[in-house]
């Protein structure tokens, strides 16, 4: 979802809005989720249609590489929210390799 705000510009005017207030916003995107993800677990056959869908239609799917565990993305964010103040990471993809 955040990709389509992104993608369709609505993303920048509510990032510059938030940052005029000094709210840091961080998109995080990551591959392919490890199958003992509980990620969707209980999404109805309907939602994990229309997520897929969505995935397809932004490119969030493309080259997200086979599955991995949640740890590198969970590093990448704890860096991000580690920054100085005076700094912010808009966007963070995590991709195995």
């Amino acid at each position: 979802m955040a990709r389509s705000l992104l993608d369709a510009g609505a993303g920048v005017a509510i990032f510059a809005r938030l940052a005029e207030d000094k709210i840091r916003v961080t998109v995080l995107r990551m591959g392919n989720s490890s199958t003992d993800s509980t990620f969707g677990k209980h999404w109805s056959p309907e939602m994990i249609q229309r997520f897929v869908a969505t995935m397809q239609k932004t490119g969030s799917s493309a080259l997200s590489g086979p599955s991995m565990t949640a740890t590198p993305a969970t590093h990448a964010l704890l860096a991000a929210l580690s920054m100085p103040r005076e700094s912010n990471v808009d966007l963070i993809e995590v991709r195995s390799i």
